[in-house]
């Protein structure tokens, strides 16, 4: 730290390992006014650190030199100092909190600022950001602004603002506004406000031709899809989600030729998914969850075009009442990172070629009619880290092909079990979670757990493991209770051992149908209660062993 110029407390944490040294090492307590002696501290981040809700020191307003201020996440609240007002040289200001009361109008005396976001708390008007001709960044989202009736005004005369966030701000109408002068937006998120007007004004859509994103995310609007914005034609993130839009999806939207995030989920639009969202070339995210979009036979069609978007990498198709069969073209898409095409009514095989699209890393194919094998391509897909198939009517077997180069692995909510947790056993596997539940399997559970260090979630449920005649899950650390289902549906088990663990419930009467069991083990659990009486019934457990 040169002459207390730069005082920053590093960010950017990608593994559990520095995200627990984070935690250890997060700076909390009071901060003292001996901070002061930097006398040229010109920058100043103490983001992402725990300071137990304590107010911000108001003598951090004496810093004359500071251009930089960054308190987000820093664990401050109650009311923001008006102190802060002093801090004339101050460009760059991100208060991210848990703050509540009257925001200082002294803020206003940054005349400097160019970026600005605030969160919490509430404004009587915007006035004191008139003049601000320097500010390009305004993020107030969650800034309670139901008694700042000019917040249109006041921003529309900054003349050098970039982008405009305004998320939950509690605005419930849209003011009208003669004259647009918003000649620098590019960003406008006006998302969760739930505007009474139920359609998109005309000063936006005819006054910001130029907007580079546009967020309505749950705002209240109604009817079709507004025509004015097919003037937008710079658009490249678009977010309609969350409205009540009813109409069929415009054939305009498809000439967006720079568009490159489209979320219209959650609406009640009807139709069809047209081929020509092919033309949407610069396409690289497609949202439609719950769109109600009928695409009934051209569900094929419509994702043939999407192979000319060289840089496709999210289609989230789910809950879209899509039936026929998995097109084969979606293995085309050789970019293609997420697809979400689950809950739908896609029956037939899992097509071959998805093994081709190399690039996924997450792949849900559950809640659908899909039947048959499953295809031994997709052990082809080395960058996979979940997946998701269970809901089907899967059937065949897994051989140590279909997970030959799925190292990344970390969550399997499917079927198929035996080869998949015997698979190089030698080899510590990093899946967190497994769930097989609602598919066919039967057999028997192999005893290949041993590798398997990080799991923290496996279910077995709905399945057809009648034929099951040894379950031993000793010596581990599962808890809550004993299940039920054990003894309702593993019929012909011999033998079972839970002992070990850390249930705590009372021992259910259900286990006293397993008629055929020899050996029951469930000690050191936390398990209360009376011993059912009915298990003196299992005349079994007096046989020996085959």
């Amino acid at each position: 730290m040169s002459r207390g110029s730069i005082f920053e407390i590093p960010r950017g944490l990608h593994n559990c390992c520095q995200c627990e040294a984070y935690v250890r090492s997060r700076l909390g307590g009071k901060a003292q006014p001996s901070l002061l002696n930097l006398k040229q501290l010109s920058h100043l981040d103490l983001s992402n650190n725990d300071f137990g809700g304590v107010p911000i020191p108001s003598f951090i307003g004496s810093f004359k030199s500071l251009r930089y201020l960054n308190l987000s996440y820093a664990g401050f609240g109650g009311v923001i100092p008006h102190q802060l007002g002093n801090l004339s040289s101050l460009q760059y200001l991100d208060l991210i909190g848990y703050f509540e009361g009257l925001i200082p109008h002294q803020l206003g005396n940054l005349s400097s600022l160019r970026y600005l976001k605030l969160r919490g708390g509430f404004v009587e008007n915007l006035q004191w950001l008139y003049g601000h001709s320097l500010l390009q960044h305004i993020d107030l989202s969650y800034v309670n602004l139901t008694r700042a009736s000019d917040w249109l005004q006041v921003t529309n005369m900054l003349p050098s603002l970039v982008e405009l966030s305004l998320s939950a701000c509690s605005l419930d109408h849209f003011p009208a506004l003669p004259a647009v002068n918003f000649t620098s937006l590019a960003t406008l998120d006006l998302s969760f406000n739930y505007f009474q007007s139920f359609s998109i004004p005309d000063w936006l859509l005819i006054g910001l031709k130029g907007l580079d994103s546009l967020n309505l995310q749950f705002c209240g609007l109604h009817g079709p899809i507004s025509s004015g914005v097919r003037n937008m034609t710079f658009l490249r993130n678009l977010i309609l989600s969350y409205n009540l839009f009813n109409s069929t999806i415009p054939d305009w939207l498809y000439g967006f030729s720079h568009l490159e995030y489209l979320n219209l989920s959650f609406n009640d639009l009807q139709g069809v998914i047209s081929s020509a969202i092919g033309n949407l070339t610069s396409l690289t995210t497609l949202t439609s969850h719950l769109i109600r979009t009928q695409l009934s036979g051209h569900f094929p069609d419509a994702t043939r075009q999407l192979r000319q978007s060289k840089n496709l990498e999210a289609l989230f198709l789910s809950s879209c009442f899509v039936f026929d069969h998995i097109p084969l073209a979606l293995g085309e898409l050789l970019t293609l990172q997420y697809l979400d095409i689950s809950n739908n009514s896609l029956s037939g095989h899992i097509p071959m070629s998805l093994g081709r699209s190399s690039s996924l890393k997450y792949l849900y194919l559950s809640g659908n009619n899909l039947s048959g094998p499953v295809p031994e391509t997709l052990g082809q897909l080395a960058n996979l880290e979940v997946f998701s198939m269970c809901e089907n009517s899967l059937q065949g077997v897994i051989s140590e092909v279909h997970f030959a180069n799925l190292t990344r692995l970390r969550e399997f909510i499917g079927g198929f079990i035996s080869h998949f947790l015997c698979y190089k056993m030698e080899q510590p596997k990093d899946l967190e979670l497994l769930n097989l539940e609602g598919n066919l399997l039967s057999g028997e559970i192999p005893d290949c757990w041993m590798s398997w260090f990080g799991l923290e979630f496996l279910s077995l449920r709905n399945n057809n493991l009648t034929e099951l005649t040894v379950m031993d899950f000793g010596e581990n650390k599962f808890s809550g209770s004993i299940p039920a289902w054990i003894g309702e549906r593993l019929v012909n088990l011999k033998i079972l051992i839970l002992r070990s663990n850390k249930f705590h419930s009372n021992i259910p009467k259900e286990l006293c149908a397993l008629f055929s069991l020899q050996i029951l083990d469930l000690a050191n659990n936390n398990l209360w209660g009376s011993i059912p009486k009915c298990l003196m019934n299992i005349s079994a457990m007096g046989m020996k062993l085959d």
